[in-house]
Protein backbone atom coordinates (compact mmCIF):
# COMPACT_ATOMS: atom_id res chain seq x y z
CA UNK A 1 0.00 0.00 0.00
CA UNK A 2 1.32 3.49 -0.77
CA UNK A 3 0.00 6.62 0.84
CA UNK A 4 0.47 10.09 -0.39
CA UNK A 5 -0.17 13.30 0.79
CA UNK A 6 -2.95 15.74 0.43
CA UNK A 7 -0.62 17.83 -1.39
CA UNK A 8 0.87 15.22 -3.72
CA UNK A 9 -2.29 14.05 -4.63
CA UNK A 10 -3.83 17.53 -5.42
CA UNK A 11 -0.55 18.15 -7.66
CA UNK A 12 -0.77 15.09 -9.54
CA UNK A 13 -4.64 15.25 -10.21
CA UNK A 14 -4.27 18.43 -12.20
CA UNK A 15 -2.27 20.39 -15.03
CA UNK A 16 -0.62 23.65 -15.01
CA UNK A 17 -4.20 25.44 -15.89
CA UNK A 18 -5.27 23.84 -12.79
CA UNK A 19 -7.15 21.78 -14.30
CA UNK A 20 -8.25 17.98 -12.29
CA UNK A 21 -8.04 14.69 -14.97
CA UNK A 22 -11.78 14.50 -14.44
CA UNK A 23 -12.54 17.79 -15.51
CA UNK A 24 -10.51 17.71 -18.27
CA UNK A 25 -12.01 14.24 -19.10
CA UNK A 26 -15.81 15.92 -18.79
CA UNK A 27 -14.77 18.60 -21.38
CA UNK A 28 -13.55 15.93 -23.80
CA UNK A 29 -16.77 14.33 -23.75
CA UNK A 30 -18.67 17.46 -23.90
CA UNK A 31 -16.78 18.46 -26.93
CA UNK A 32 -17.46 15.02 -28.78
CA UNK A 33 -20.90 15.48 -27.67
CA UNK A 34 -21.20 19.14 -29.26
CA UNK A 35 -19.61 17.37 -32.60
CA UNK A 36 -22.40 14.74 -32.67
CA UNK A 37 -25.07 16.89 -31.71
CA UNK A 38 -23.94 19.70 -34.61
CA UNK A 39 -23.47 16.47 -37.14
CA UNK A 40 -26.95 15.29 -37.73
CA UNK A 41 -28.60 17.82 -40.58
CA UNK A 42 -32.06 19.20 -41.05
CA UNK A 43 -32.70 16.91 -43.56
CA UNK A 44 -32.91 14.17 -40.81
CA UNK A 45 -35.32 16.41 -38.67
CA UNK A 46 -37.54 17.24 -41.87
CA UNK A 47 -37.93 13.00 -42.53
CA UNK A 48 -38.55 12.43 -38.98
CA UNK A 49 -41.63 15.23 -39.49
CA UNK A 50 -42.95 13.54 -42.49
CA UNK A 51 -43.30 10.00 -40.34
CA UNK A 52 -44.66 10.98 -37.71
CA UNK A 53 -47.51 13.64 -39.76
CA UNK A 54 -48.39 10.71 -42.15
CA UNK A 55 -49.11 9.02 -38.57
CA UNK A 56 -51.23 11.46 -37.72
CA UNK A 57 -49.43 12.63 -34.72
CA UNK A 58 -48.09 16.60 -34.44
CA UNK A 59 -44.28 17.19 -32.79
CA UNK A 60 -46.00 19.90 -31.11
CA UNK A 61 -43.14 20.76 -28.39
CA UNK A 62 -39.14 19.63 -28.72
CA UNK A 63 -38.11 18.30 -25.74
CA UNK A 64 -34.11 19.52 -26.19
CA UNK A 65 -32.97 20.20 -22.91
CA UNK A 66 -30.53 22.90 -24.33
CA UNK A 67 -30.27 25.17 -21.10
CA UNK A 68 -26.73 24.22 -20.24
CA UNK A 69 -25.70 23.67 -24.09
CA UNK A 70 -23.45 26.08 -26.02
CA UNK A 71 -25.15 28.96 -28.29
CA UNK A 72 -24.56 27.00 -31.46
CA UNK A 73 -25.87 24.33 -30.49
CA UNK A 74 -28.97 26.20 -29.16
CA UNK A 75 -29.55 27.70 -32.37
CA UNK A 76 -29.43 24.16 -33.40
CA UNK A 77 -31.88 23.31 -31.54
CA UNK A 78 -34.46 26.02 -32.40
CA UNK A 79 -33.60 25.66 -36.15
CA UNK A 80 -34.32 21.56 -35.39
CA UNK A 81 -37.68 23.02 -33.36
CA UNK A 82 -38.33 24.72 -36.62
CA UNK A 83 -38.01 21.95 -38.86
CA UNK A 84 -40.20 19.49 -36.95
CA UNK A 85 -42.88 22.02 -37.04
CA UNK A 86 -42.94 22.22 -33.16
CA UNK A 87 -43.91 25.88 -31.54
CA UNK A 88 -40.51 25.90 -29.76
CA UNK A 89 -38.20 23.91 -27.31
CA UNK A 90 -38.79 23.08 -23.53
CA UNK A 91 -36.86 22.39 -20.71
CA UNK A 92 -36.63 21.93 -17.07
CA UNK A 93 -37.73 24.99 -15.06
CA UNK A 94 -34.61 27.10 -13.24
CA UNK A 95 -33.64 30.40 -12.85
CA UNK A 96 -30.68 30.39 -15.03
CA UNK A 97 -32.72 28.24 -17.79
CA UNK A 98 -35.46 31.00 -18.31
CA UNK A 99 -32.57 33.78 -18.73
CA UNK A 100 -30.56 31.81 -21.10
CA UNK A 101 -33.11 30.58 -23.17
CA UNK A 102 -35.38 33.55 -23.58
CA UNK A 103 -33.23 35.42 -25.72
CA UNK A 104 -32.36 32.71 -27.93
CA UNK A 105 -36.51 32.06 -28.39
CA UNK A 106 -36.65 35.92 -29.32
CA UNK A 107 -33.87 35.16 -31.58
CA UNK A 108 -35.51 32.39 -33.17
CA UNK A 109 -39.25 34.05 -33.06
CA UNK A 110 -40.44 30.70 -31.14
CA UNK A 111 -41.14 29.54 -27.53
CA UNK A 112 -39.21 28.32 -24.70
CA UNK A 113 -41.31 26.84 -22.08
CA UNK A 114 -40.68 25.19 -19.24
CA UNK A 115 -41.62 21.48 -17.47
CA UNK A 116 -42.39 22.59 -13.29
CA UNK A 117 -41.75 19.24 -11.95
CA UNK A 118 -41.55 18.89 -8.28
CA UNK A 119 -39.73 22.78 -7.53
CA UNK A 120 -43.48 24.74 -7.24
CA UNK A 121 -43.24 25.30 -3.44
CA UNK A 122 -39.24 26.37 -3.64
CA UNK A 123 -37.66 28.07 -6.96
CA UNK A 124 -40.84 28.05 -9.30
CA UNK A 125 -42.26 31.18 -8.22
CA UNK A 126 -39.00 33.24 -8.83
CA UNK A 127 -38.86 31.69 -11.76
CA UNK A 128 -42.25 32.57 -12.82
CA UNK A 129 -41.89 36.27 -11.84
CA UNK A 130 -38.84 36.30 -14.60
CA UNK A 131 -40.74 34.59 -17.32
CA UNK A 132 -43.64 36.77 -16.75
CA UNK A 133 -41.06 39.51 -18.08
CA UNK A 134 -40.22 37.69 -20.95
CA UNK A 135 -42.94 37.27 -23.90
CA UNK A 136 -41.78 34.20 -25.36
CA UNK A 137 -40.96 32.46 -22.27
CA UNK A 138 -44.12 30.08 -21.50
CA UNK A 139 -44.89 27.33 -18.65
CA UNK A 140 -45.09 23.66 -19.18
CA UNK A 141 -47.55 22.84 -16.45
CA UNK A 142 -46.79 19.71 -15.40
CA UNK A 143 -50.32 19.51 -12.55
CA UNK A 144 -49.03 15.93 -11.19
CA UNK A 145 -45.71 16.89 -9.90
CA UNK A 146 -47.47 20.49 -8.76
CA UNK A 147 -49.84 18.20 -6.88
CA UNK A 148 -47.10 15.57 -5.79
CA UNK A 149 -45.58 18.95 -4.44
CA UNK A 150 -48.06 20.76 -2.78
CA UNK A 151 -50.64 18.64 -2.05
CA UNK A 152 -52.73 21.80 -3.99
CA UNK A 153 -55.02 21.31 -6.80
CA UNK A 154 -53.94 22.67 -10.07
CA UNK A 155 -56.86 24.58 -11.12
CA UNK A 156 -56.14 27.83 -9.34
CA UNK A 157 -52.24 27.90 -10.96
CA UNK A 158 -54.37 26.91 -14.38
CA UNK A 159 -56.43 30.03 -13.92
CA UNK A 160 -53.72 32.10 -12.61
CA UNK A 161 -51.40 31.57 -14.98
CA UNK A 162 -53.06 30.34 -18.20
CA UNK A 163 -51.96 32.73 -20.68
CA UNK A 164 -48.37 31.83 -20.06
CA UNK A 165 -49.32 27.83 -20.47
CA UNK A 166 -48.87 26.00 -23.90
CA UNK A 167 -48.81 22.68 -22.44
CA UNK A 168 -50.40 20.95 -19.21
CA UNK A 169 -48.99 17.49 -18.26
CA UNK A 170 -51.49 15.17 -17.01
CA UNK A 171 -50.88 11.92 -14.58
CA UNK A 172 -52.02 10.20 -11.34
CA UNK A 173 -49.75 10.92 -8.24
CA UNK A 174 -50.66 11.10 -4.79
CA UNK A 175 -49.64 14.15 -2.57
CA UNK A 176 -47.13 15.12 -0.37
CA UNK A 177 -49.01 13.72 2.62
CA UNK A 178 -50.75 10.50 1.17
CA UNK A 179 -50.39 7.13 2.88
CA UNK A 180 -51.01 4.85 0.44
CA UNK A 181 -51.42 1.13 1.25
CA UNK A 182 -49.21 -1.82 0.84
CA UNK A 183 -49.21 -3.29 -2.61
CA UNK A 184 -52.26 -0.27 -3.55
CA UNK A 185 -51.94 0.70 -7.12
CA UNK A 186 -50.53 3.89 -7.55
CA UNK A 187 -53.24 4.49 -9.67
CA UNK A 188 -55.74 4.40 -7.40
CA UNK A 189 -55.73 8.04 -5.67
CA UNK A 190 -56.67 11.26 -5.63
CA UNK A 191 -57.03 12.64 -9.26
CA UNK A 192 -57.21 16.06 -10.05
CA UNK A 193 -56.62 15.64 -13.80
CA UNK A 194 -60.26 15.41 -15.06
CA UNK A 195 -61.12 18.71 -13.14
CA UNK A 196 -57.16 20.54 -14.79
CA UNK A 197 -58.98 19.58 -18.03
CA UNK A 198 -62.59 20.95 -17.76
CA UNK A 199 -60.57 24.33 -16.07
CA UNK A 200 -58.26 24.50 -19.11
CA UNK A 201 -61.08 23.97 -21.64
CA UNK A 202 -63.30 27.34 -19.85
CA UNK A 203 -60.10 29.10 -20.21
CA UNK A 204 -60.33 28.59 -23.54
CA UNK A 205 -56.55 26.65 -23.85
CA UNK A 206 -58.17 23.38 -25.54
CA UNK A 207 -55.60 24.19 -28.41
CA UNK A 208 -52.53 24.64 -26.28
CA UNK A 209 -53.58 21.43 -23.60
CA UNK A 210 -51.77 18.31 -24.24
CA UNK A 211 -51.84 15.24 -21.87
Amino acid sequence: MVFLSAKACTRSGTDRKGKSRSQKAAEGIREEQRKWRLSLPMERYADMRKKFNKAGITVYIAKFAPSAWSDEEIDYAYNAAKVLGSIGITDELTDAACQRLGKFAEKHNSLAMFHTMARWPIRVSHSISISLTHRQICLNLDAGHYFGATGLHPNDVIVKYHDRMRSIHIKDKTGPNMQLPIQTSLSVKVRPDSRCLVTAQKGKMADKCRS
